[in-house]
């Protein structure tokens, strides 16, 4: 098993070799461990990543966007899956599986899973509770 430095250093490292993957710090643990949200997609979707969180945000808050803007939002848009891994201390499986997750989804090759990461953003928090992650 590895700790949660181990986990972040690794995800760090695919940020730096492909376009698919970006870190976002979110805040910190009770112990004041930086924490993240991984975003994995297609590259095109993580360059605009931006861009696409403001059509998400306004589509979901904003009742009165005219109908022609927010049918060019829907068509613009895309999917965001939020997935949140290992909540409490002892369940440590997702978070060992965060890196093989991510590694196979900014490889994958088939273009099936390539058309489903150009239309659709995976937010991984890899570890809900990096204090615990570390404490068991």
């Amino acid at each position: 098993m590895f700790g949660y430095d181990a986990l972040i250093d690794y995800l760090r490292l695919l940020e730096t070799q492909s376009g698919r993957i970006k870190l976002l710090e979110t805040g910190s643990s009770e112990l004041g461990k930086p924490m993240y949200i991984a975003f994995i997609s297609s590259e095109k979707n993580i360059k605009e990543l931006d861009h696409l969180r403001e059509i998400n945000r306004r589509l979901a808050l904003d009742s009165e966007i005219p109908h022609s803007d927010r049918e060019e939002m829907i068509a613009q848009g895309k999917v965001f899956v939020f997935a949140t891994l290992s909540m409490h201390a002892n369940e440590v499986g997702p978070s060992q599986a965060a890196p093989l997750m991510a590694y196979d989804l900014i490889t994958e090759r088939d273009p099936g899973m390539g058309a489903q990461l150009e239309n659709v953003v995976f937010m991984m928090n890899p570890s809900h509770n990096p204090d615990g992650m570390d404490m068991i």
